[in-house]
This record gives structure tokens, sequence and C-alpha cells, in this order.
């Protein structure tokens, strides 16, 4: 049985050896089958990266390759400033499960654990809405706000721009009450 093992130097970083016997540090862990990746994790979110063991032989590969069953490291391409690798476990080789969802304000998260570690994966955005309201109403207060100095709106105009933000704020506050009594069992939000 393989695991990655901590860096001494660096409680963030965690390496694994491959089969040609040198040692890699590992950037993200990656699990995944033959239609893809099933979820991504930074090594750096688990407090300590022993706990992680895979089945397996690691090999060195250039490519992403899905209809592979083997765990393999690939260099990653987006970290320029060290030599760092991705790790790729094949989905029998680990011990990993779905736990459920999860809800933190108006984020939605994917809850898995991964030899017994507990990981929550940033999923969905459920406070769109909030974010359109509140441009409208900061909107329609820019306006008033840049109106030249000393002029005055006239008593119908200034009561369109006030009902237009009670509007807002009103739908602003319906969708904040929909967030918080979201439930997050299914899939379905």
């Amino acid at each position: 049985m393989n695991s990655l093992k901590n860096d001494v130097k660096n409680f963030n970083k965690a390496s694994v050896n491959a089969e040609n016997g040198n040692e890699y540090t590992v950037g993200d862990i990656i699990i995944y089958n033959k239609e893809g990746k099933i979820l991504e994790v930074e090594v750096s979110r688990f407090e300590y990266a022993e706990d992680i063991k895979f089945l397996g032989i690691v090999y060195l590969k250039r490519n992403e390759n899905f209809n592979i069953k083997c765990n393999y490291l690939k260099k990653d391409t987006q970290v320029w400033w060290e030599s760092r690798y991705n790790l790729y476990i094949y989905e029998e080789n680990i011990d990993y499960k779905f736990v459920g969802y999860s809800k933190e304000g108006i984020y939605i998260f994917k809850d898995y654990e991964i030899c017994g570690c507990p990981i929550s994966i940033y999923y969905k955005n459920v406070g769109d809405k909030l974010y359109l309201y509140n441009s409208k109403i900061q909107d329609i207060a820019k306006h008033i706000e840049n109106y030249c100095t000393l002029e005055f709106f006239d008593k119908e105009e200034l009561e369109n721009m006030l009902q237009e933000i009670k509007k807002y704020n009103e739908l602003g506050l319906e969708e904040k009450k929909r967030i918080e009594n979201l439930k997050v069992e299914n899939e379905v939000f």
C-alpha cells in the first residue's frame, strides 16, 4: 500500500515515490475513473498527508489518460515557480466516498471522505440573484449620487427611483430567506 509523505520543511506539501524510485512533490490529488475526474483536492487540505493511502504503483505520465486503471503523476503545468505534480489515483485504488451536500451561506459544497478524512469541495453558488438585486440598487444609488449639484429630481422621478430600490430590496430579502430555508439533501437546489 502506498501513502503520501508530509514534507518536514513545509506542512502544506507532501510527496510520493514513483516507480522509478524518485520522490515527487504532489500538489493536487485527483481521483478519476474512465469518465474523467471525480474529484480534485489540494494536498494542503489534508492535516496529515500520511493518512492518504492507496493501492498500486505510481507511474510518471505526460498526459491525462482516463482509460487506464493505474495511479500516475503528471507535471502540474499551472505552477511554474516550483516542480509539482498532480497525483491521479484510479477510483478503485483508494478508499473514498461521497457523503452528501452541505451549505454555508450562499455556497453549496460536495462532501467527501477520503481515507477517513472529511473534505468539502465547492460545488455551486446559489446566491446569484442576490448579486443582481444588489447591483440594481447600487446603479440607482449611483445615478442619484452623480446627479448635478443644486439640481433636484421632480417628485415623480424620485418616487420611481425609490420604488425601484424598494422592489429590488424586497426581492433580495425574499431570495435571502429562500437560501436560508434551502435544504441540500439532494442535488436539486
